[in-house]
């Protein structure tokens, strides 16, 4: 069984680039071959990316046409496809034809003096290789065969939190040959988000509004972190006594996640009224004024006349005695 041949390194960015500029497998499958150079590999990618005619890159792709024609032939605005030029067939004078005899008779000669040159190996397990997001991508777990002779030089370890494509590139390589493989590392989320309710059954009254978003606790997604404003459920009830809710939520990698709130309806008699019974009449207290306190006063003490302070009043009480019209005074205090 012959070995594939890897492509090298030019070809393999010609390829990245059809990948990174949103190229379908089917389309980059119209270049990634081993028989165009990474001249004619990059003239059918420009032709793809610009959108010409898929009939014109397909009949146009073939390797004996040369970069600088394949150019020439993708730059034409014509909507007819273009007469493509076929592959030459070489007449081989016959002289060319005895020493190519003469060559080979050399050759084999040489080869039964010398031994063939061994070429090297390097098998890969696969081409393509899909690793949850979070874990790590071991590139030694993914080597099938290399010769022995060659030293093996093995790509980094990736890990990634989040859905991406990575490339992974092994080289085997002695003192004169190197040969190169490359793997495809796909990580994916894989994990369903996570729904959690406040509780797992519930009653209401029938007929009452319902919000089934009032029982939601959380969503949760690993990659794609909090989710809880993606979650649907219906506020909808029907007539039965038992009925479910279902919370359903995909993540952005379209894993699916689904919680049931189980709900109990439940009916309230309205009450009924009592007998009429006539009103009472009130008690009515008489209301009592509250007594008004009056500041007593004191009764103002009788006057006292500093001591040692003495009034007299002297009256003079004139009389006549006698005759002689005498007068005699009589006085007297009091």
């Amino acid at each position: 069984m012959s070995e594939e041949r890897a492509f090298t390194c030019l070809q393999q960015e010609e390829i990245e680039k059809g990948r990174k500029d949103g190229l379908s497998e089917e389309q980059i499958g119209l270049f990634a071959r081993h028989e165009f150079n990474y001249l004619q590999m990059q003239e059918i990618r420009l032709a793809l990316e610009a959108g010409k005619d898929s009939r014109l890159i397909q009949k146009a792709a073939v390797s004996w046409i040369p970069a600088r024609e394949m150019h020439e032939i993708f730059a034409q605005t014509e909507t007819a496809i273009p007469d493509i030029p076929e592959k030459k067939k070489r007449k081989i004078p016959v002289r060319m034809v005895a020493a190519i005899g003469a060559a080979g008779s050399l050759a084999v000669l040489a080869g039964m003096a010398f031994p063939e040159k061994k070429e090297l190996k390097l098998e890969l397990t696969a081409k393509e290789v899909r690793i949850p997001c979070g874990e790590t991508f071991h590139p030694e777990n993914y080597v099938h065969a290399c010769s022995q002779e060659a030293q093996l030089i093995l790509p980094e370890e990736i890990t990634a939190d989040h859905p991406e494509n990575r490339l992974a590139v092994y080289r085997a390589k002695t003192n004169r040959q190197e040969v190169q493989q490359i793997l495809r590392v796909v990580f994916e989320d894989l994990e369903p988000p996570e729904i959690s309710l406040k509780l797992r059954e519930v009653q209401s009254i029938r007929g009452a509004p319902f919000s089934c978003r009032l029982w939601l606790n959380r969503a949760y997604d690993a990659v794609d972190g909090d989710l809880s404003d993606e979650v649907e459920c219906c506020d909808e009830l029907g007539e039965e006594t038992e009925q479910e809710v279902v919370y359903a939520l995909s993540d952005h990698s379209g894993n699916r996640a689904e919680a049931v709130l189980k709900v109990h309806l439940i009916d309230i008699e309205p009450s009924s009224p009592s007998p009429e019974s006539p009103p009472s009449q009130p008690s009515v207290t008489p209301s009592i004024p509250a007594p008004v306190q009056t500041p007593a006063m004191e009764a103002p003490a009788p006057y006292v006349p500093p001591a040692e302070e003495y009034y007299y009043d002297v009256e003079t009480v004139t009389e006549t005695h006698g005759s002689d019209g005498g007068e005699t005074s009589i006085s007297w205090g009091g």
